[in-house]
This record gives structure tokens, C-alpha cells and sequence, in this order.
């Protein structure tokens, strides 16, 4: 079974960047609207949730399972799977999204929200700043080298 490569038209690309760049140059506009009702949301699940309990420590394992380490270890078990020119993009593609998210995260400095309100707790957060999210990065990553996997692979 042979895949053609789709033609993507180029008002389509133009739409899709200018809808792009104005939900980012909206955002100022939601941002702090947003970060109170995070608030509210993290403050309600502290206080719901015994901070030793097996509630929280099973979202902490489960962080722990989706950092640099444990996404690195994941693609070089998969390598065993894929030819070494696939390897090589994954690790290239995988090293720019952790390096674009460690750029974007000293150039937009946003506080974690323990820094803000001293009544959430840590509950073993990161010491560094908050947007964007690793996790998101890895899963946004991970999500766009299958989608060029799947529609744009080479021979």
C-alpha cells in the first residue's frame, strides 16, 4: 500500500499562521483570567487531597514517567524498531524541542504559581519557570514527528 503525499494549499498555511499568531497576541488579553481560575483549581485540589496520599503521589509518578529521561529512554528502546536515519531525526527533532522549551521558558519567565500565592503549596515542583509546559512540548513534539512520520516520509 502506497501513501501519496497530500497537497496542502497555501491559504490554508497563511490561515492556519495568522490564527496561530493572534490567539498568541490575544492571549494577554485572557492571561490573567486564566492564571486566577488555575488558582482556584489548584488550591481546590490541595485542599481535597492528602499530599501523601495515593492521589498525589500517583500524579507525581506519573510526572516523573513523562520527563526528559524517561522520553529519551522511550525512543531509545523504539530504536531497536527504525532505521538509523529515523533515529538520528527523532533525537535531532526530540533535542530541539527540549532546547526551543528551555529558550521559551527564559523568554516569557512566567512564575510558577506557588511563587505567586503563598497559600498553594510545592508539592515538588520544579524550580524552574513555568511556561511553556515540558510535558506539553514533549506531547506537541511527539504528536507533530508522527504526523511528518505518517504523511511525509521518505523513501
Amino acid at each position: 500500500m502506497t501513501f501519496s503525499k497530500p497537497e496542502i494549499p497555501a491559504g490554508r498555511v497563511v490561515l492556519f499562521t495568522v490564527i496561530l499568531a493572534s490567539i498568541f497576541a490575544l492571549s494577554t488579553l485572557y492571561r490573567e483570567s486564566l492564571y486566577q481560575k488555575s488558582h482556584d483549581v489548584i488550591k481546590q485540589l490541595q485542599s481535597e487531597h492528602d499530599p501523601d496520599g495515593g492521589y498525589i503521589t500517583f500524579f507525581k509518578h506519573l510526572s516523573e514517567m513523562t520527563e526528559d529521561v524517561a522520553y529519551l529512554l522511550v525512543v531509545l528502546m523504539a530504536s531497536a524498531f527504525c532505521s538509523r536515519e529515523r533515529f538520528c531525526y527523532y533525537m535531532v527533532a526530540m533535542q530541539f524541542a527540549s532546547w526551543s522549551k528551555i529558550v521559551l521558558k527564559m523568554v516569557q519567565s512566567e512564575p510558577r504559581p506557588n511563587w505567586v500565592w503563598s497559600d498553594l503549596s510545592a508539592l515538588g515542583c520544579a524550580t524552574s519557570f513555568g511556561s511553556p509546559s515540558g510535558h506539553s512540548t514533549r506531547s506537541a513534539n511527539t504528536c507533530f514527528l508522527l504526523i511528518l512520520d505518517f504523511f511525509f516520509a521518505s523513501g
